[in-house]
């Protein structure tokens, strides 16, 4: 089973607005073994993050 490592996590930009940026800390990961399902409707995208519990083994 693959687990998020803390020390992955970096300070990152994050849009409020097209204008206003803050600094927040971000998830970084590389799993070469772990591949997430993604779908682009157009109007909005999705990105399915499991628990730790429901990662594929």
């Amino acid at each position: 089973m693959w687990e998020f490592d803390e020390s992955e996590t970096r300070e990152e930009d994050f849009k409020i607005t097209p204008t206003h940026v803050v600094k927040v800390p971000m998830m970084c990961m590389k799993p070469d073994d772990v591949t997430f399902n993604y779908a682009d409707l157009g109007e909005f995208q999705i990105l399915e993050l499991l628990y730790k519990e429901r990662f594929p083994c």
